[in-house]
């Protein structure tokens, strides 16, 4: 469940960034997660629809896009990506992995719009 402690602090980024820019409302949230952070996208998705309600992010769209584990081996060199969480090389069999991605979490875009005139 730590999906929607994650979710208030985009939110709250959210919001606060939508207020600096003069926006009036907030269309699409981007984030980028690691495999490594466990998120469940669709429990995400819920959360921040929950916490956007009856803000000026209310309509916004969560987008998340998730980064698979990838690791070098600090062996034989070897890039690999992680299947399964399983570290040891394929190339050389060794479990001595240098982590290259998986463990990222960061709000990478904020998209929000004015006010139509008029509206």
């Amino acid at each position: 469940m730590h999906e929607l402690g994650i979710c208030e602090k985009i939110v709250q980024v959210a919001l606060s960034t939508a207020q600096n820019a003069g926006a009036e409302k907030v269309v699409k949230v981007r984030v980028k997660a690691g495999a490594m952070r466990h998120i469940v996208p669709d429990l995400m998705s819920h959360y921040f629809e929950f916490l956007a309600k009856d803000t000026i992010a209310s309509e916004a769209k969560l987008e998340i896009t998730t980064v698979p584990a990838r690791a070098k081996c600090k062996c034989c060199g070897n890039e690999y990506e992680a299947e399964n969480f399983e570290f040891a090389c394929p190339e050389c069999g060794k479990n001595e992995p240098e982590l290259l991605s998986g463990m990222e979490l960061f709000l990478e875009d904020i998209e929000v719009a004015d006010q139509p005139e008029g509206g």
